[in-house]
């Protein structure tokens, strides 16, 4: 019998691995990947996404190694904006090699930008601009995603050194309910790496490069951030940051950054989102901005102050809807139908009464052929007979049509036979059984309300840019965030520590139940910690000057917390260095006894003709000609000894503190 739901192309298999193939997502030069089902006991299924290399590449072990680090490097990587990879297989016998992720129902940015807000694709090169809120939204997922790669440690407490090398729209993804995901890390740069990059090597796509990755020079997480950073301005602008009729016009491009004048090309973007992207593309990476942790919390509070929107994924959800209307419902439709078990479980437990499922001629019933209860009053005659039973099985099709939604196929069974009517009668009584249990068994209060959404409401604390928030739930710490901040939670109690270096910490607690911005005006007030120093010097009488990290400072005058450098000098007595550390709301009580000083300066001119070597109690302070300078000696009369040819003359000289005495032998 011939179906007409399910399509597969002629390089299309039926199965990977374990895993049943319903169609092919996407094809690359390397590899493939299809959308794959995972089947198990008592009807277990779950959608997968499967990369597979093509079979010309499955001998070689560089694309191997390459496939196998994939698989490392994002196994180590737990985060909600990265998709999980859930299995790495070679078959060495049949040269199979393919990568399992979790499949993520929605688009690439590719796709995104190619349809416009009316659900419409644009035409072959066209592009459409996303709206700020939409950018910032999306980019928020990303650069939580980098900061995460980019910070995870091993098992020793070591970075794992996670760049992910070619961020680009093909390798991000949203899906239908606004989640941002970063996929394919196959050319990823990490610790414990079978196929190592070397030096020199450039990997990913030119336009989307940093300068120093394209130059072949050793990366940190800030190159991603840079290629995050091209990605934001096409998301704004609809355009390429950089474009060129060929690939070294593009690399040239690319190496000298040179940034278009954002206020022309980007009009309608706030002025501080036209800041946050030119830190971004900096074409030095210790000029970009510093994590991608800093990057999202920047893009957090634009998003809340100029958008008024708190969840990033609310303005992405609306834009899917708009941009793929139905997809996500067609894609769910899909999947359910294509997950329907080879054999229903009733029909299992007939097996196992002994009853002869061949009797059915194999078609399999579902609950779609029973009446809607065992009390519900008979139909009309034979309209039984009418109801659709889902056949959980795979067609062949010749049509391969890969824009279209694979479905299972819905057939209408032949006269109703004896074996349908046992199978009727067998679930209506099992029906009426668990109805009748039900009946007498007492409600769990608790399920039925953890069954209710949980309501979310924001809250936002507008405090100092230097401060940090520190949630909790009870004794839980629930996060901790920069301030200003802004986050969607559950309703209930929190208690808030707000910090900030140099400040009294402010203690809260927000009964949540409805948005909640606090203060209701301004900014929240802290209050600065303060210290005094009292300097007590000897001798008395002295008037000295003294600088505190290098500003004059009076006696009284506050200082604020840490390590301050002082200085204090007076005349005719030596100037004195140190540091101090004032503690908050402390007085520190420094005592200082100045001194006169012990040495002064000596500088020796040579004579016109000849030489002398000078001493000074026997040691040699220098020889002459040249000029000796700023010869160091104690305060007080002085003998010098100058030695030559003929006989030792000695000079006489007297050494004033901190003073500069001349001596010229030339006359």
């Amino acid at each position: 019998m011939k179906g007409r739901g399910l399509s597969f192309s002629a390089n299309t298999p039926q199965r990977i691995g374990r895993y049943r193939i319903l169609r092919r997502l996407a094809s690359g030069g390397l590899a493939e990947v299809y959308l794959g089902i995972q089947e198990g006991p008592d009807g277990f299924v779950k959608p997968v996404a499967i990369k597979r290399l093509h079979s010309y590449f499955a001998e070689n072990s560089t694309f191997i190694n390459m496939l196998a680090d994939e698989a490392r490097v994002t196994a180590r990587l737990d985060h909600p904006h990265i998709a999980q990879v859930l299995e790495f297989n070679y078959d060495e016998a049949s040269g199979e090699g393919f990568l399992v992720y979790e499949f993520v129902p929605g688009r690439t940015l590719s796709q995104l930008l190619r349809q416009d807000e009316r659900g419409l694709k644009g035409a072959r090169g066209e592009r459409f601009a996303l709206s700020e809120a939409e950018a910032v939204a999306l980019t928020i997922g990303a650069a939580r995603a980098l900061h995460y790669a980019a910070e995870r440690i091993d098992k020793n407490g070591e970075k794992l050194g996670v760049v992910h090398r070619d961020l680009s729209p093909p390798n991000m993804m949203v899906s239908f309910n606004g989640m941002v995901k970063v996929i394919d890390f196959g050319i990823a740069q990490a610790k414990h790496r079978i196929e190592q990059t070397e030096t020199g090597v450039v990997k990913g796509k030119f336009r989307y490069m940093s300068p120093e990755q394209l130059r072949g020079e050793a990366l940190d997480h800030r190159s991603d951030l840079y290629s995050l950073g091209v990605v934001l301005f096409e998301l704004l602008n609809g355009e390429a940051l950089f474009s060129a009729d060929d690939d070294l016009g593009l690399m040239a491009k690319v190496q000298a950054a040179v940034l278009p004048d954002f206020n022309m090309v980007l009009p309608e973007t706030s002025a501080d989102l036209r800041d946050i992207l030119s830190h971004l593309l900096q074409r030095q990476s210790i000029d970009r901005i510093a994590s991608g942790a800093e990057l999202a919390q920047r893009l957090q509070q634009l998003l809340v102050t100029s958008h008024g929107v708190f969840d990033p994924e609310e303005p992405l959800r609306n834009m899917m809807e708009r941009r793929f209307p139905g997809a996500g419902a067609a894609l769910e439709q899909e999947l359910s139908l294509s997950e329907a078990p080879d054999e229903a479980e009733g029909v299992r437990r007939l097996r196992n009464l002994g009853a002869n499922p061949t009797d059915f001629d194999g078609v399999t019933a579902t609950m779609a052929s029973l009446p809607d209860s065992p009390f519900s009053p008979p139909s009309e005659e034979g309209a039984f007979t009418e109801q659709p039973t889902l056949i959980s099985r795979t067609f062949e099709n010749s049509i391969d049509d890969e824009e279209g939604l694979v479905t299972d196929h819905i057939k209408r069974p032949r006269l109703l036979k004896g074996g349908l009517v046992m199978v009727t009668l067998f679930a209506s009584i099992a029906y009426a059984t668990f109805l009748g249990v039900r009946a007498f068994k007492p409600v769990n209060k608790a399920t039925v309300a953890s069954s209710q959404p949980i309501e979310k409401v924001p809250l936002r604390i507008v405090c100092p840019g230097e401060a940090s928030v520190v949630l909790k739930q009870g004794d839980k710490e629930i996060l901790r965030q920069s301030c200003p901040f802004a986050e969607v939670l559950p309703l209930g109690l929190y208690s808030a520590r707000i910090q900030r270096p140099g400040y009294e910490p402010r203690l809260l607690q927000f009964n949540l139940k409805a948005p909640l911005r606090y203060p209701d005006q301004g900014s929240l007030p802290m209050q600065r910690i303060t210290g005094k120093m009292l300097l007590l010097i000897k001798p008395e009488g002295v008037k000295p000057k003294v600088l505190i990290d290098d500003k004059p400072w009076v006696e009284g005058e506050l200082i604020f917390p840490g390590d301050h450098k002082v200085v204090v000098s007076a005349q005719g007595y030596v100037t004195q260095q140190f540091t101090v550390q004032i503690k908050g709301n402390d007085s520190l009580e420094k005592h200082l006894v100045l001194t006169r000083p012990q040495f002064g300066f000596l500088r020796v001119l040579p004579p016109k003709r000849g030489w002398f070597d000078v001493l000074h109690k026997g040691k040699k302070l220098c020889a002459v000609p040249p000029t000796c300078g700023r010869l160091r000696l104690p305060v007080g009369a002085q003998t010098l000894e100058l030695r030559s040819v003929g006989p030792i003359q000695r000079r006489r000289v007297v050494i004033r503190a901190d003073k500069l005495t001349l001596i010229d032998l030339s006359k």
